[in-house]
């Protein structure tokens, strides 16, 4: 089901009551579709954020001042 926004901000509860029984609803702004009402999926895994988490740390030393420095001579040159 595709609604206008203006309709999904006044029958929001309505549009939910929808999505409760197994129906995806599109919220559409001027005809372009911005929103989707979607019922969650109870078998999908969490999101895992980046493909290195987990397997490799930042060292402490990453954030020392001697980093930043060797970091803005890089970019600026050795008189920044």
């Amino acid at each position: 089901m595709t609604v206008p926004l203006k309709q999904a901000q006044t029958d929001l509860i309505a549009l939910i009551a929808q999505v409760e029984s197994g129906e995806t609803v599109t919220i559409e702004r001027d005809g372009t579709p911005v929103a989707r009402i979607v019922r969650p999926d109870e078998n999908a895994r969490p999101r895992t954020f980046g493909i290195w988490e987990g397997k490799w740390e930042v060292p402490d030393s990453a954030f020392s001042p001697e980093t930043e420095k060797e970091i803005e001579d890089l970019f600026y040159g050795d008189d920044a």
